[in-house]
């Protein structure tokens, strides 16, 4: 089966099951907002910046941080949400940098699907494919920094892998994974996992959802939020 029938065959699932509700919208454009080769020069531009946000921590799958760091902090993310996408401008290096760097806390992507069309399920089977070549904050931080609209449909297969070629990944092994069916098996226990974290807090599905554990208790909190918030998670769930 194709990667467009495994997609197809995914959205029809999810809206068949009514997992997806929170923030949709219909894909109204019908042209690119750019070229892949645009998209190909902004990739390098922004290689050296992420290269340097994630040089020295650990990569382990969809975790990054040292594995006996106290507090664990879980993204769900869709790769065309926009508000995802200021979080990966505005707040995600700075947690990286400040939490994650230093062993107090391991960060995991938890890619899912919300925004109507069939891209963010593409883009986050990629980005689950980039995961055991231990390329995958890099793959997902390069196609953050560089959304395009989330109505538009420029995150195409092209765009992808424009971005898994920068960040050096072995595209025959990506595709080759990206197409297998533990890449699908993954997605829906992401997207299930995502449903469940949402109902036990007492909120609805919307992206990104941050789930921070330690110690002491869980905290889940979404949207746009600042480094503080993640500053007080962190502390409440370390217990100070």
């Amino acid at each position: 089966m194709s990667k467009k029938m495994i997609v197809a065959v995914i959205v029809a699932a999810i809206v068949v099951a009514g997992v997806v509700i929170g923030i949709q919208r219909a894909n109204t454009s019908s042209s690119s907002s750019g070229s892949s080769s645009t998209y190909a020069k902004a990739f390098l531009a922004d290689k050296p910046v992420v290269d340097r946000l994630i040089a020295g921590i650990p990569q382990n799958g969809f975790v990054l941080g040292k594995p006996k760091a106290p507090v664990s902090i879980v993204e769900y993310m869709d790769y065309k949400c926009p508000i995802c996408g200021l979080a990966s401008h505005n707040v995600t290096p700075a947690v990286i940098t400040d939490y994650v760097k230093t062993g107090r806390a391991t960060m995991e992507l938890r890619p899912v699907h919300v925004i109507s069309g069939n891209q963010s399920v593409t883009a986050a089977l990629d980005g689950l494919a980039a995961a055991p070549q231990g390329r995958m904050w890099e793959f997902t931080e390069l196609i953050m920094r560089n959304q395009g609209s989330e109505t538009a449909p420029w995150l195409t297969d092209a765009v992808l892998t424009d971005a898994a070629t920068t960040v050096g990944l072995n595209t025959t092994t990506w595709n080759a994974t990206a197409n297998g069916q533990g890449v699908v098996a993954q997605f829906f226990t992401i997207q299930n996992q995502w449903s469940q974290d949402t109902q036990a807090a007492g909120k609805g599905l919307a992206t990104p959802t941050f789930v921070v554990h330690g110690p002491k208790g869980t905290v889940l909190f979404q949207g746009d939020v600042t480094l503080a918030t993640f500053t007080q998670a962190i502390t409440t769930v370390s217990g100070g």
